[in-house]
């Protein structure tokens, strides 16, 4: 009995995480640091439905989502080229509350600084674009702090199918690690940089309350890229004391998304090709000035065949021969001898010329506040649910981020990983008030870590409209404030944007 019990308890003990002061020393470089996603960081919109917008993936925003979002139009994106800009600015760890990397340690980061600034293109079907994410912030590691600079970029391309309802994008993801040591010589521990593809589709069938996404990307692996100030000592590296890792990776994942929206408030609209107004007017004054150079033109060679056969013959020529074997417009306006009717119709083409830029653009204003009125006339009344899957892949060798800088063995990403992230949106006072609630769990991905739910709100206020002294069309700003809650990690932010 007294057997069995001492095995039981040192069954338990190997199974439990080891207490920080426990945790082995790195004495080799043969491993990886996994420079996994954290909590979830984003616009307000995102952060506020608790990350859940690879189904939605609509604007730059959602770059670091679903790669479809490229082409992907928002449903007030009625014009035929269309712009999106995104900027947000986070300062998580507010309140002290700064566990950015759940370690189960006590690892905090300090003055950390998220900002993501994306700009994204539309013309028809096909859209492009970029977003560039950064994540700057010191880590006390050993005697030393640490500062940690980790920029991510995605640029890419859409294509949306069946007037919007297939829509898919690839990109490329770029990463650049950044971690150095605050002294005179700023002198950098390690630096990594790699790039990585990443494909997104999006179902949405009109007329349907629901939409699909899936994204996947394959990691990003790249070996250090630091010689300077690298000692070598039985055959390990170090740098200031550290030792250096083999590689950095970004690992693979795959997200799977469904939006749902209940309400009258329809989620997926049809969106087609408006009709080129500028073309058919365009061939409309190309055809009249075709037209009057053939009748300018027959008259002088009339003209000709009446000196050179006589006018009886000439008649019958013309009856028999018509006006076949003509050049085209250019030469026939080309071949016309009469100056003083050339001067005339010079005139009359800068007079089309001014007529037909005025006829276009009113056509197409015309098109878009249509399109627009149709688009306000829909109920704002909706609910929109949103759930999301995270499948997050392995590091070989990996230990943490935070590991690294406590030079622990702590290990990290050794298996694949799932995780969950649910949202709501909804617009409890018309026009003017949006609420978001979100929930997702971060999974544990380090020794000694566990399961850490996350609670997120968010509001958007209307503000005011305006057309920047009448360049643009009429464009509404809004306030917005978000909040993601966790045990040991608090982010709030508050920002400002468009509201449709």
């Amino acid at each position: 009995m007294p057997v069995r019990l001492v095995g039981l308890i040192a069954c338990c003990l190997v199974h439990l995480p080891l207490p920080a002061s426990w945790a082995q020393q790195l004495t080799g470089n043969d491993f990886a640091i996994d420079a996994v996603d954290g909590p979830v960081l984003g616009s307000s919109r995102i952060v506020g439905m608790g990350g859940s917008y690879t189904a939605l993936a609509s604007g730059i925003d959602g770059a670091h989502w679903n790669p479809a979002c490229y082409a992907n139009r928002y449903p007030f994106e009625q014009d035929w080229w269309e712009w999106d800009l995104a900027f947000s600015l986070f300062g998580p760890g507010v309140f002290g509350q700064g566990d950015f990397f759940n370690n189960g340690h006590g690892v905090a980061a300090d003055g950390f600084l998220f900002t993501d600034v994306g700009l994204r293109l539309q013309f028809g079907r096909f859209g492009f674009g970029g977003d560039f994410r950064a994540k700057i912030f010191t880590v006390s590691a050993t005697s030393e702090k640490v500062s940690i600079q980790l920029l991510e970029g995605h640029s890419g391309v859409g294509w949306a199918f069946f007037d919007g309802q297939l829509v898919v994008g690839a990109s490329l993801r770029a990463a650049d690690l950044s971690m150095k040591l605050p002294d005179t010589n700023n002198s950098e521990l390690v630096h990594f940089n790699g790039v990585g593809p990443e494909v997104g589709v999006v179902i949405a069938p009109v007329e349907l309350p629901f939409r699909v996404g899936v994204a996947g990307r394959l990691p990003v692996n790249s070996t250090i890229d630091s010689s300077e100030g690298v000692t070598e000592i039985g055959g390990v590296k170090y740098v200031r004391g550290f030792v250096l890792p083999e590689r950095v990776i970004m690992p693979w994942d795959v997200q799977l998304g469904l939006a749902w929206q209940f309400g009258d408030r329809p989620l997926n609209l049809r969106w087609s090709e408006p009709r080129d107004r500028e073309e058919e007017i365009e061939q409309l004054v190309e055809r009249r000035r075709c037209e009057r150079a053939r009748a300018q033109f027959l008259r002088e060679r009339q003209a000709k065949q009446k000196v050179k056969q006589g006018n009886k013959h000439g008649d019958k020529h013309g009856d028999k021969h018509g006006d076949g074997g003509l050049p085209g417009c250019e030469e026939l306006f080309d071949s016309i001898e009469d100056q003083k009717w050339r001067q005339q119709e010079y005139r009359i083409r800068e007079q089309e010329d001014r007529q037909m830029e005025k006829a276009i653009d009113d056509e197409e204003e015309r098109i878009y506040w249509a399109r627009r009125r149709g688009y306000e006339a829909l109920s704002r009344s909706h609910w929109l649910a949103q759930l999301e899957l995270v499948i997050t892949g392995p590091v070989a060798d990996g230990i943490g981020l935070d590991a690294f800088l406590e030079q622990q063995q702590r290990t990290s990403g050794q298996d694949v990983v799932v995780s969950v992230r649910a949202g709501l949106e909804c617009e409890p006072l018309a026009h003017w008030l949006r609420a978001r609630a979100g929930f997702y769990l971060e999974p544990p991905r380090a020794t000694g870590s566990s399961w850490r739910p996350h609670g997120t709100a968010g509001i958007e206020v209307r503000l005011f409209s305006w057309d920047l002294f009448g360049w643009l069309h009429p464009f509404t700003f809004k306030l917005g404030l978000t909040g993601d809650f966790a045990p040991g990690y608090i982010d709030v932010g508050l920002g400002v944007g468009f509201w449709h």
